[in-house]
């Protein structure tokens, strides 16, 4: 979700459920140009979580991590009240956690794509 309630200021919203958990907000900041394209930057807060097996010591466990997010991206008049928005977000996320089974110790991780590519249409309201 994406909330513009002044001109240079907004805000973003998202969950995402999946093989991650991911919860994540976001102030963004538009530069608005008069031939109608308005690039933005943001910088956010991101929980990412997932529960996986460790198949060395057969131990399901919950891997967890929280970071600042970044985005940069560009909003382009479609129509009146629509406007297309690709942006690309990254963020510093590390899923490794140590795991313990008996007297098995060790460090396990989670891969976890912590940049991305986001494309979407908006439609206005008012």
């Amino acid at each position: 979700m994406i909330l513009w309630p002044f001109k240079y200021v907004g805000f973003q919203g998202s969950y995402t459920v999946g093989s991650f958990t991911i919860t994540e907000g976001r102030v963004l900041a538009r530069m608005p140009l008069s031939s109608g394209i308005n690039p933005y930057l943001g910088v956010g807060y991101l929980n990412v979580s997932t529960e996986k097996s460790v198949d060395l010591i057969n131990v399901k466990e919950k891997f967890q991590d929280s970071g600042v997010s970044g985005v940069i991206g560009v909003e382009l008049p479609l129509g009146k009240n629509f406007f297309g928005y690709v942006e690309i977000c990254g963020a510093s996320i590390d899923l490794k956690k140590e795991v313990t089974s008996g007297t098995i110790t060790g460090t396990a991780s989670v891969k976890y794509s912590p940049v991305s590519i986001g494309i979407g249409l908006v439609y206005f309201l008012f």
